[in-house]
């Protein structure tokens, strides 16, 4: 089976939306007044910033806003980084990844590790 990369998934998933009559939320028409909160339609998506490069988060966020997802659920797999030694936490490497969804109005549901 051949792989295929993040944009091509994304693309296509436009594409299967649309073919099942689903229009992807539009932020305009549905909050005329600019206001980010979710149009009545969430679309999500799983992300797991843990398994991707940081510098990647922006785009990634850019083109999921673009194609119309309003929330992403992560950190369900995440808690070697959250504790990487037994009793030390790090979240701060978290707070980046939400800091960059919601510069996109994206809703974060935050998994359970």
């Amino acid at each position: 089976m051949p792989s295929i990369n993040r944009r091509e998934f994304l693309s296509g998933t436009v594409a299967v939306l649309a073919a099942a009559g689903i229009r992807r939320p539009n932020r305009a028409l549905a909050n005329p007044n600019g206001d980010p909160s979710p149009s009545p339609l969430l679309l999500g998506v799983d992300y797991y910033p843990d398994q991707t490069p940081e510098a990647l988060w922006d785009e990634d966020a850019r083109m999921m806003a673009e194609f119309g997802f309003t929330n992403v659920r992560i950190a369900e797999f995440a808690w070697a980084l959250m504790e990487p030694v037994e009793g030390k936490f790090d979240f701060s490497w978290l707070g980046r990844a939400v800091q960059t969804l919601h510069k996109y109005h994206i809703a974060v549901i935050l998994g359970t590790p």
